[in-house]
């Protein structure tokens, strides 16, 4: 990298040299004389070239365009022309002799030179004139000593553009009516910093689809790392790339942990390939602090982790549909609460997260210590994480129980003797990236499994049971639980009758639609029951009428679930009768539609992802060929993931908090509220649907048990959708229950946790 000329070493900083002499042209001004001479001011090139200090670099260049803006009138000026200190100045921007062979590119180099407006009158040269004697106080009072101690890395502030330091943080706000030039040239900085970044795009050798749905997780020395289930909360699985971005001197320099930055990196690296197995992750270390500005600017999501300088004016100029999840802690003070001030307008498009310094692992330098940190309490964190990393584990008492109900699940069954499963199970990492379809060993057999949650065990499933169900109704004061769904969704309630063991299954007499009043043992629920209801739609139509195919099932449920009085617990699922994208796009659509129309604030709406079935699916079953495989279910997964996650985006934004503040903080001790209840709520709130994500458990199962009929053996010799015998129905309707235990302990405390903070 190209040498760093130091603090004590410059020039004198140009907004110094600007204030110094605003306040002499302005004094004459007041005395009613005119300035002759023109003072023009050009950046130090040492400045235009720092690239270890980007943040430090652009808040001087900005700081002084204020100054040259605000003594135009006085014939002062200013223009940065860090352009010219690039060694291919004229080709910036793509040009064809442009070399970069190594690129080191600033991101002061491709700042605009433009003149920064001001908006409305907020500012005037008074003001500033105050402001320049703090500056210049600030300045004089500086010692070499401390010049030579200087970090301008570190440095989160700066006497003008934005008043204040690591002390500032004691106060939320900026005092009313304090001089504050950053919040009256938002505007104008944030089309400089999107201009900047889109420049240099093409220079910048991003991932192709990082602008559409990839994330940046930024990290620069002064990093804290903390556990990857906050990181979870904002990663969906949909995403394309996932890239680690450090800043030049992450590759030598320690986190205030005492670990390498870029150690640290590597470890996300490592952590993000497992958790995300279809996503593309990176870790790059950028020379190009114009390329890194370029990339975070323009991603998807941009993740700022606590203490990230380099992270905040990226951030500023997200736009559009994308945004910057910033996550900050008093721990450092310099970026804690550094957004606030800019009141509401950029709420949009930047996520405030407070965490407290006892969830980050700024005292433990092992970055897998840290990242592997349980959820203090699981309902603050174990819903991104359940289901993803952990195994089926062979259950054998279970098995024998659940065996001894086969009757309930429609089938008297018998084992295929020669079908064996193994207990011993491969990491999440190669399971997946295997596509769910390598051979296992077969040395041993288990009638039943459970799933166990090795790296997050306070994330453990609850198990179903009557009892337990009957008192999760009654916290939740839930009136009826209504099912509605394809053939898979049926497998599911048949599963959740025979977990809560009930008897006389009314699906073996109906498959199109029942409902039950189940009662529940006192002191459940005060003894009360509550009703039970199933409705096969594969479509999730909205119909009136009934309309059965030879390919599909669709009987009417929307009435019945709209015009019931009590709380309802809706589980909706659709997919393996989609056998085209756009058809499931669609049927998604038009039931989340729905729900919007309907309005109903107060029920629990709980969308299941789909699967497919067992190994070998898509191969024949009884004469036909199962045309949705592995990949289709996960682009499914993925568009009923992102649809969810702007609609959540959408709620936070448009729904005020009890406190009236724009914080997000991600966990129960200091929620951002939500409101639940429809009487509160306007119709054009987004109703909260709830994903339960059961793709990566449902791939990761045995799968090896399938039933067979007795009494037509040959269709069901491979059954490769339906589960007669305990499977992956049985982790569905744990995860759910799990789900609704978590859901009690989030409406206590008047916490809505959303997919998106």
């Amino acid at each position: 990298m190209p040498g760093i000329i130091k603090a004590t070493n410059r020039k004198e900083p140009s907004h110094v040299s600007l204030c110094r002499e605003l306040i002499q042209r302005h004094q004459m001004d007041m005395n009613g004389v005119t300035p002759v001479t023109t003072f023009v001011k050009t950046e130090d090139p040492a400045v235009c070239t720092d690239w270890a200090a980007p943040h430090y670099s652009l808040m001087e260049m900005m700081a002084s365009s204020v100054l040259g803006r605000m003594g135009e009138r006085l014939k002062m000026s200013y223009t940065h022309n860090c352009r010219q200190t690039h060694p291919s100045a004229a080709d910036i921007g793509g040009g064809p002799d442009l070399n970069l062979a190594f690129d080191s590119t600033t991101i002061q180099q491709i700042f605009p030179d433009s003149g920064l407006v001001m908006e409305g009158d907020n500012l005037n040269i008074h003001d500033v004139v105050q402001l320049c004697k703090g500056c210049l106080s600030e300045f004089q009072a500086t010692t070499q000593t401390a010049l030579e101690q200087m970090t301008l890395g570190h440095k989160t502030h700066q006497c003008l553009l934005f008043p204040g330091s690591a002390d500032y943080v004691g106060t939320r706000h900026l005092q009313s009516g304090t001089v504050f030039p950053l919040r009256d040239l938002l505007p104008t900085v944030r089309d400089r910093i999107q201009y900047a970044a889109t420049e240099y795009n093409k220079l910048a050798h991003a991932p192709t689809e990082e602008h559409k749905s990839g994330v940046i997780i930024y990290l620069d020395e002064m990093t804290l790392a903390m556990p990857f289930y906050i990181y979870s909360k904002f990663i969906p699985p949909y995403v394309s790339t996932i890239t680690v971005l450090g800043t030049p001197r992450c590759a030598t320099t320690r986190l205030p942990s005492g670990e390498l930055c870029i150690d640290h990196g590597r470890a996300l690296r490592e952590f993000f390939s497992t958790f995300y197995p279809s996503t593309e992750t990176r870790f790059d270390i950028a020379a190009s602090t114009a390329a890194a500005y370029s990339r975070a600017v323009l991603s998807k999501s941009l993740i700022c982790p606590p203490g990230t300088v380099t992270c905040l004016l990226p951030s500023l100029g997200k736009s559009g549909d994308s945004h910057a999840v910033v996550v900050e802690t008093p721990a450092r003070s310099g970026t804690y609460h550094w957004f606030e001030s800019f009141g509401e307008d950029l709420k949009p498009n930047i996520i405030l997260v407070e965490v407290t310094e006892e969830m980050l692992g700024n005292r433990v330098s092992d970055s897998v210590t840290v990242l592997m940190t349980d959820p203090e309490v699981r309902e603050d964190g174990c819903d991104s994480l359940r289901g993803k990393m952990g195994y089926w584990a062979a259950d054998d008492e279970y098995g024998m129980l659940a065996m001894t109900k086969a009757k309930m699940r429609g089938r008297e069954v018998e084992i295929a003797s020669d079908v064996k499963m193994s207990r011993n199970f491969k990491p999440m990492e190669e399971s997946y990236r295997s596509s769910y379809l390598e051979e296992e060993d077969t040395s041993d057999e288990a009638l039943a499994y459970k799933w166990v949650e090795t790296a997050f065990p306070t994330c453990q499933l609850d198990q179903l049971t009557l009892g337990g169900l009957c008192h999760i109704v009654e916290m939740l004061e839930i009136k009826r639980i209504f099912f509605v769904g394809d053939a898979l969704q049926a497998q599911m309630v048949l599963s959740f009758w025979a977990l809560v063991n009930l008897d006389d299954y009314p699906g073996h007499k109906t498959m199109g639609a029942w409902n039950r009043v189940i009662d529940c043992p006192n002191p459940y629920n005060n003894g009360q029951p509550f009703e039970l209801v199933f409705v096969r739609n594969d479509n999730l139509n909205g119909n009136i009428e009934a309309e059965v195919t030879q390919d599909t099932i669709n009987f009417p449920w929307i009435n019945n679930y709209a015009s019931y009085a009590g709380r309802t617990l809706l589980v909706a699922s659709t997919g393996a009768h989609q056998h085209q994208e756009a058809t499931y796009q669609a049927a998604v659509d038009n039931f989340v539609t729905m729900m919007d129309e309907l309005n109903r604030q107060d029920d629990i709406v709980v969308y299941r992802t789909s699967a497919p079935g067992h190994r070998d699916c898509s191969e024949s079953t009884s004469g036909r060929t199962d045309t949705v495989g592995v990949d289709q279910f996960m682009n499914y997964n993925h568009f009923i993931h992102g649809k969810l996650q702007q609609r959540d985006r959408n709620r936070l934004i448009h729904t005020p908090s009890v406190t009236n503040e724009w914080f997000t903080p991600a966990f129960s001790s200091s929620f951002a509220t939500i409101s639940a209840t429809s009487s509160s709520t306007p119709p054009s709130t987004p109703v909260n649907i709830r994903l339960m994500d059961v793709y990566p458990m449902t791939l990761l199962h045995p799968h090896g048990r399938e039933g067979l009929s007795k009494g037509d053996r040959s269709k069901l010799l491979h059954d490769c959708q339906h589960d007669y015998l305990p499977g992956p129905p049985d982790g569905w309707n744990h995860l759910l229950f799990t789900t609704l235990v978590d859901l009690v302990s989030e409406e206590r405390i008047g916490h809505r946790h959303p997919y998106w903070e």
